[in-house]
């Protein structure tokens, strides 16, 4: 199927026009009421070498609700009601909770929140390739633990399918999208953590 869709998916590349790839973001916003795929992350080191390997659940409730659980090789889950984010590692037993406003603009806010986008991220078009339409999405604030954002969206679908992570750190992380599902009916309590007796928590909430 890749190799015999290569062709086709050049042609469309070089025909896309520009701003395929902001378009292509923009009519995923659209009214959008969720989101959902499977993921599978790689971290890269300076020179291209895989270091990490991950993969999981991806849920998302605009404008600020989300849930990404992951799953293999450990469990962990970052967990947002739109006020709250919790940080629960299964393995130590542990949960961070923050306020959504101590946290950092994130990658999970470029489908969550269209407004926050806009406000954290300038976009720069990228060139199309194979069957994706690519968008550039550069921190606004100097003191981002990102350097960029490289999302790309299939040409056919519409849907994301992998989005690339540049960091202060020269560490790339490539995150690919599968089974993704636009607009499904998500059970609220995705979007809670209810922390099990003998979880250390670590409240960071003001206040706290």
């Amino acid at each position: 199927m890749r190799f015999d869709g290569l062709l086709l998916g050049l042609v469309i590349g070089w025909l896309a026009p520009v701003g395929a790839g902001a378009d292509a973001l923009d009519d995923f916003l659209q009214d959008l009421h969720g989101f959902q795929a499977h993921f599978e992350q790689t971290v890269f080191d300076v020179r291209g070498q895989p270091l990490e390997q991950t993969s999981g659940r991806l849920y998302l409730a605009p404008p600020d609700r989300f849930h990404w659980s992951y799953q293999t090789p450990y469990q962990q889950q970052i967990i947002s009601d739109g006020e709250n984010v919790w940080l629960y590692d299964r393995d130590l037993e542990q949960v961070i909770a923050r306020t959504l406003a101590q946290t950092s603009a994130t990658p999970a806010m470029i489908f969550s929140d269209p407004e926050q986008l806009q406000h954290h991220f300038e976009r720069r078009e990228l060139e199309q390739e194979d069957e994706y339409h690519w968008l550039e999405l550069r921190p606004r604030a100097d003191d981002s633990e990102y350097q960029s954002l490289r999302l790309a969206f299939h040409a056919t679908t519409r849907l994301p399918a992998r989005l690339i992570i540049s960091d202060q750190l020269q560490q790339t992380t490539r995150i690919d999208f599968s089974r993704a599902r636009r607009n499904p009916v998500l059970d609220d309590a995705l979007f809670t953590l209810r922390i099990a007796p003998g979880v250390e928590l670590i409240d960071e909430r003001h206040g706290n």
